[in-house]
């Protein structure tokens, strides 16, 4: 099976024929997308074995109601969304569900107290599933349309010593139903975080738009510029003495180079009372 973004080509396509003129962040990007798209990949199949008792057994349930504008609600790793974009909401954590009829977002835990997967939709009519695995220091969480039992998403969670989350990557797709081989990938999220004093303080986020496939028979007209869309930005945040959100600033930058004029810009206040992750756990204390 030939890789669904080959590098050598999707390097070409995105970044023209010299690929050295562009920087290596950009470089770094096309071949994150196209780890985690072979790690996705290779899911393929995998709905029905899943769903069937291969991974561990649910000990309980929590729910969620109210998600807006985030993929996993009150348990999403990416701490910043909710805080830095308009109308997001991680919704209501309901700790006791009624696992036979619920409708939002129904969180399995297993006997160790981690989360295992993520129900989406309602008791009649489930139309996506997360399922999470563990490793050494990481989390690898994939998602799958339920109707088609085919996987469309995955995310990767590091973790330090201290349990916090390092770095997180998330990668959707466009399914091939016929080629899988030859599924596209649309949008990459990746970002690293940094903490002080145990308290988060700032992300470096990186994201990327594919808007083309990387077909070498594909004859393509688009202007390059428009084909990949890569953006980056680094968020500050400030926190008062009781552990709460009070403004963030932004830089921007196109490649590794910073847009002028980003570092006089004025904070962002955040109006509402939102406590700073101090760890962004699937595991309850």
């Amino acid at each position: 099976m030939r890789k669904a973004l080959d590098y050598a080509n999707a390097g070409a396509f995105y970044l023209g024929q010299d690929a050295a003129e562009h920087a290596a962040a950009k470089v770094y990007l096309l071949e994150r997308t196209q780890e985690l798209l072979n790690q996705l990949l290779r899911m393929d199949g995998a709905y029905d074995v899943l769903s069937k008792g291969s991974m561990p057994r649910v000990a309980y349930w929590r729910g969620c109601t109210g998600v807006q504008g985030v993929g996993l609600g009150a348990l999403d790793p990416d701490p910043i969304s909710d805080l830095t974009v308009g109308g997001v909401r991680r919704g209501r954590l309901i700790r006791e569900p009624d696992a036979d009829s619920w409708e939002g977002l129904l969180y399995g835990f297993d006997a160790e107290k981690r989360l295992r997967v993520v129900k989406h939709g309602s008791s009649q009519n489930m139309r996506e599933v997360t399922f999470v695995s563990y490793g050494e220091k990481q989390a690898v969480g994939y998602r799958f349309n339920c109707r088609m039992k085919e996987p469309y998403s995955i995310f990767v969670c590091d973790y330090g010593d201290d349990r916090r989350i390092l770095h997180y990557a998330s990668l959707y797709i466009l399914y091939n139903t016929r080629h899988p081989e030859c599924s596209q990938a649309c949008e990459l999220y990746d970002a690293a975080y940094d903490y002080e004093a145990g308290l988060l303080t700032g992300a470096d986020e990186r994201r990327v738009l594919y808007c083309e496939p990387p077909d070498r028979f594909l004859l393509c007209s688009t202007p390059l510029e428009e084909r990949c869309l890569m953006k980056r930005r680094v968020y500050r945040f400030q926190i008062d003495e009781k552990g709460y959100y009070i403004s963030w600033r932004c830089r921007d930058f196109d490649g590794d180079e910073e847009i002028a004029g980003d570092e006089d810009s004025p904070p962002v206040p955040i109006r509402r009372r939102s406590r700073a992750h101090s760890r962004l756990l699937f595991v309850e204390d």
